[in-house]
């Protein structure tokens, strides 16, 4: 409703924790949705592929961090809130995670939304409570469509207390067409605090489907017409360039360079001041299809690198649906009975909690410059320290994935500030690892560039 390309984590030398915001504090957000992913994960990819990615995916809640099992925990329970940058980093872990399957992740997003109450990623019962100052106004309405906006409006607000929300004038069109566009502002984006998402995924395309909860069918079309995500990030593995203020893939130009306030006024969108940026933005001139997700991700009439997002909902004045109102909310907060999708959820749950594996234990025994695992001594000298300082920020801060730069930088690993043999180490590592079946591994995962996997959460203890 509301992903990690920009974000950021501290280093376990400069502390623990989310990059937290100007007074200190980490946005949160409420976990409905996570929940949804969770439950959608389980039966979509099955227990042992949804415990992998929560692995990868570690949460770090009330000062300590969270395994699978932690994290299938917090999130059932719905008082608890989650720090917002990890809710944008696990949406975005998502498409890659899922492709390894073959799983587009338009079809798991309508999946997911088959179990989420129709879109609304709120219980029944918590659902009509937040509507209980609409519920009058709402039978008296005539374009229903234009009261769920208002209740989207209100749900974000719900959800996220740093998200802004500003409604642009609704404008009418021939044979009863309307349209609205919505603004969607975060201060901490465009600082870095907060990483951008993919707003056509997982705002567009819920947003979209958010009217059959009031008994509606979808809007017509909801378009994303401002991403904060660049566009080199969204065309990753394929060549880009900005050449002459026209964007390029491939050699093939696909949009220009523009001031962000521009593109705004072009469309007659004024906006208020929320102290943003004024950044140059990439405007798509026409779709591109990404051949290896199988679908378009990078939309015509829409600005990337944007400081906030932008979203026009299109849909017909639709007359005589009142009878339909709240009809799925109702029966399902009214009823007892559970849905075989509701049994197969609850079963699957119940599994992921029972079949966690113990945690991996580490030791770095510093007289003898070596690391062990679980008893077992896998490496000695450079190895050892690089596969450490590995442990410490995966166990501190939940980051697994690292690059080459950041330790050929660090003198007490490396001397020499040219001849690092830094590669010649790290496959040394990734050797003895393969070697030595521990439950951690090095996985490449690009040019200068790698990740710590591991089948459970790890500790590391220092033995002088």
């Amino acid at each position: 409703m509301f992903v990690c390309a920009n974000w950021r984590a501290e280093s376990p030398r400069a502390g623990l924790g989310y990059r937290r915001m100007s007074d200190g504090s980490v946005p949160l957000i409420r976990s409905d949705l996570l929940k949804a992913i969770h439950r959608s994960l389980l039966i979509t990819c099955g227990v042992k592929r949804t415990r992998s990615f929560w692995q990868a995916h570690p949460l770090i809640h009330q000062g300590t961090v969270q395994g699978p099992v932690g994290i299938a925990r917090h999130l059932a329970d719905e008082a608890n809130l989650s720090p917002l940058p990890w809710a944008f980093e696990v949406m975005n872990a998502l498409e890659p995670f899922l492709l390894e399957d073959g799983i587009g992740i338009e079809a798991f997003v309508d999946s997911l939304l088959r179990y989420t109450n129709r879109a609304s990623f709120v219980r029944s019962k918590t659902g009509l409570q937040w509507l209980r100052p609409l519920i009058g106004p709402l039978f008296r309405v005539v374009d229903p469509y234009r009261t769920v906006v208002r209740i989207l409006v209100l749900a974000l607000r719900q959800i996220s207390q740093r998200g802004i929300i500003h409604e642009f004038p609704m404008r009418r069109g021939a044979n009863g067409a309307r349209q609205i566009t919505l603004l969607t502002v975060y201060r901490e984006l465009w600082d870095g605090a907060l990483p951008a998402w993919d707003a056509p995924i997982f705002s567009a395309q819920i947003y979209r489907s958010s009217p059959p909860g009031i008994g509606l069918p979808p809007f017509d079309a909801v378009d994303t017409h401002a991403d904060a995500r660049r566009v080199e990030d969204i065309a990753s593995g394929r060549s880009t360039e900005i050449r002459d203020g026209r964007f390029f893939i491939d050699g093939e130009a696909f949009g220009k360079v523009q001031r962000f306030s521009r593109f705004c006024r072009e469309h007659g969108w004024h906006l208020p001041d929320y102290g943003q940026p004024d950044p140059d933005v990439v405007v798509i001139d026409r779709d591109w299809w990404c051949e290896r997700r199988k679908r378009v991700v990078l939309r015509s009439d829409c600005a990337y690198g944007a400081p906030l997002c932008i979203f026009t909902f299109h849909w017909r004045l639709v007359r005589d649906r009142r009878q339909d109102f709240l009809k799925y909310i109702v029966e399902e907060a009214v009823s007892a009975e559970e849905s075989e999708e509701e049994n197969l959820a609850r079963r699957l749950a119940e599994e992921f909690l029972a079949g966690h594996e113990a945690p991996v234990s580490c030791v770095y025994a510093a007289n003898e410059d070596s690391i062990y695992v679980d008893g077992h001594r896998v490496c000695r000298g450079v190895p050892a320290r690089i596969l450490r300082d590995c442990i410490t920020v995966y166990a501190t801060t939940g980051r697994s994935h690292f690059t080459y730069r950041e330790f050929k930088s660090d003198r007490s690993l490396i001397s020499h500030p040219k001849n690092t043999g830094f590669e010649v180490r790290l496959r040394r590592l990734r050797a003895a690892l393969d070697a030595n079946p521990c439950g951690i591994r090095i996985e490449s995962t690009g040019r200068g560039r790698f990740a710590l996997r591991t089948r459970s959460r790890v500790t590391l203890v220092d033995s002088p």
